[in-house]
């Protein structure tokens, strides 16, 4: 039964099969047209074998043989002649060492009629590199001449005969290939889809987690408050230093002329560190302001606008700092609060931004694999349409693929 009949499609004009039926359409015609060869192919191999088996019989007899050499040579050639002696044997049987075809196939036999090949060139260096020895060891290495003119000869008649079947042994063979890379191609399809049905898996899960997240506007309205407490915080921290930065001149100035120990700049430098480590009632600065008002009253204390630094003098003796100090110390801790309450509002966010930047990756990828996955169907049906017309070249039959 033929592999028409076998598939159930003996006598139809248009055939239908997927990959795998094409490829049984193909061995099986294959095998069908060349098949005739096989038989004469097997007896050429059997014939090559036999006369390999007979050159290593030859091998053993010539290395085991007493033959003598011509009694004039010296000693020195002689030497030499039985080194050329020994390499040839050694040489030979490697070269002689070739196994059989696995199986009755043209590429199993064509495979062989290579190797053949290759060894009947090896045997040929062999005996030119070693052609001195046929002379003094005549007898000998005359019985070598029959199997290498018998291998030498199976070996064309081999060549010739897979020759008259290659052209149809290769347009086979192509088909056969093209099969192979379909299939090849049918799994990649399969496996970017299977990664493009993932990607988008992963897709709907991410947008389900971004969509339980809600809106943002909490965050928003959290932002607002702290961006209004360091502003009053800022705010406040301006006016107490601002209430010490009118008498910085004369506070150093004082500095020069009163007990060392005392150190009234240090309120010129750092006046908010100062009034903070006093406290609200800021009581050693009101000493030092009452001391440098007394210097100040007796003339000891030169300075511009006396009386605009004597009325500062008296506002901060009043205490009108304390309001200030107080306020300062809600309004740091109204910040720290606000900043507190923001951060795990930022954390949200922060796990917000990474979702939706995940999810703008996967949508690329998504994006990409699927402009993969139609190249590669487009291609496909590209080369199954190259395969229906080789196929009906290699049939004469129209042949649809259905995968």
């Amino acid at each position: 039964m033929d592999i028409l009949s076998f598939l159930g499609l003996k006598g139809k004009e248009r055939l239908e099969a997927n990959l795998e039926g094409a490829r049984k359409l193909v061995e099986g015609e294959r095998e069908k047209r060349l098949r005739d060869i096989y038989p004469d192919c097997s007896r050429i191999c059997e014939e090559v074998r036999a006369a390999f088996v007979e050159i290593r019989k030859d091998c053993d007899l010539f290395e085991q043989s007493k033959a003598q050499m011509d009694p004039d040579l010296r000693s020195a050639v002689k030497g030499i002649t039985r080194k050329m002696r020994e390499n040839f044997i050694a040489r030979m049987r490697v070269a002689v060492e070739l196994g059989e075809p696995p199986g009755m196939e043209y590429a199993q036999f064509a495979a062989f009629s290579k190797a053949l090949q290759e060894t009947m060139a090896k045997i040929t260096k062999i005996n030119s590199d070693n052609r001195y020895i046929f002379t003094v060891y005549r007898e000998d290495a005359a019985r070598f001449k029959k199997p290498f003119e018998q291998a030498g000869s199976l070996s064309d008649k081999l060549k010739e005969l897979l020759e008259e079947k290659r052209e149809e042994a290769e347009r086979f063979g192509k088909v056969a290939a093209l099969i192979g890379e379909l299939e090849t191609e049918k799994k990649k399809m399969g496996q970017l889809g299977e990664e493009a049905e993932l990607s988008g898996k992963r897709l709907a899960e991410k947008r389900a987690e971004l969509a339980g997240f809600g809106a943002s506007g909490e965050l928003a309205k959290k932002r607002e408050e702290l961006s209004k407490a360091s502003e009053e915080f800022a705010s406040a921290s301006g006016k107490i230093s601002a209430s010490i930065t009118l008498l910085e001149r004369a506070l150093r100035k004082y500095g020069k002329i009163c007990d060392p120990a005392e150190k009234p700049e240090r309120y010129a430098e750092t006046p908010l560190a100062e009034l903070l480590r006093e406290g609200e009632e800021y009581p050693k600065l009101k000493e030092t302001l009452v001391r440098m008002k007394k210097v100040m009253e007796k003339g000891e204390l030169e300075l511009k606008n006396p009386e605009k630094i004597r009325g500062q003098i008296d506002w901060l003796l009043a205490g009108n700092l304390t309001p200030l100090l107080r306020g300062y110390g809600e309004l740091k801790a109204k910040k720290a609060r606000t900043e507190a309450e923001l951060e795990p509002l930022m954390g949200k966010e922060r796990e917000r931004q990474a979702l939706e930047n995940s999810i703008e990756q996967l949508e690329a990828k998504l994006e990409k694999q699927t402009r993969s996955l139609e190249d590669a169907k487009a291609g496909f049906e590209r080369r199954k349409a190259e395969l229906g017309e080789k196929l009906r070249e290699a049939l004469g039959k129209e042949v649809s693929i259905t995968d």
